[in-house]
């Protein structure tokens, strides 16, 4: 097998889909593109135990800037944290699995990668995700039937579940 150091990059240890990754502190979950000029990377899911329930995304009926990114959750992450009214994105913040730091609310590209490769990690509810349609909505996906909305209000109650990512 070729390695990357033949091409004078760093090797990323390809994982397979679903496991769960000690080094990481979660489940391999696949890779995401980037958005906007920015890196593609890895994402890891936390562990089961690490969700959160009955969480609102927060800010109902105002837009926030910087949290419409559909792959990119740590900059949606950042952009409602910086709110200070977001229980969601906090919640996923405020997560130390693994010794990491990094952990934030996924975007709505990175819980379709979670539902596709992962979705035995995860109970049959609405999880939500960083990504806001709206001054009132904002992206869900149910990992028991695949459907995603966009038409779920900031105000109602759904689960959380943090990820972290390995840029490539």
């Amino acid at each position: 097998m070729q390695t990357a150091e033949n091409y004078g990059i760093t090797a990323i240890r390809a994982y397979p889909l679903g496991t769960f990754v000690e080094e990481q502190g979660g489940h391999y979950a696949g890779i995401i593109r980037g958005e906007e000029g920015q890196p593609s990377h890895h994402l890891f899911v936390a562990p089961a135990d690490a969700a959160a329930d009955d969480l609102t995304w927060g800010e109902y009926g105002k837009k926030i800037d910087g949290a419409a990114f559909v792959n990119d959750g740590q900059a949606n992450t950042a952009a409602l944290i910086a709110t200070g009214k977001s229980p969601a994105a906090e919640a996923c913040k405020a997560y130390r699995g693994g010794e990491f730091a990094d952990w934030y609310l996924p975007a709505q590209a990175e819980l379709n990668v979670c539902f596709a490769n992962c979705r035995q990690h995860f109970d049959d509810v609405w999880y939500w995700s960083s990504t806001q349609r709206s001054a009132d909505n904002a992206w869900v996906q149910h990992f028991g039937s695949g459907d995603a909305s966009n038409y779920d209000l900031k105000f109602l109650k759904c689960r959380v579940r943090p990820v972290r990512r390995l840029e490539i």
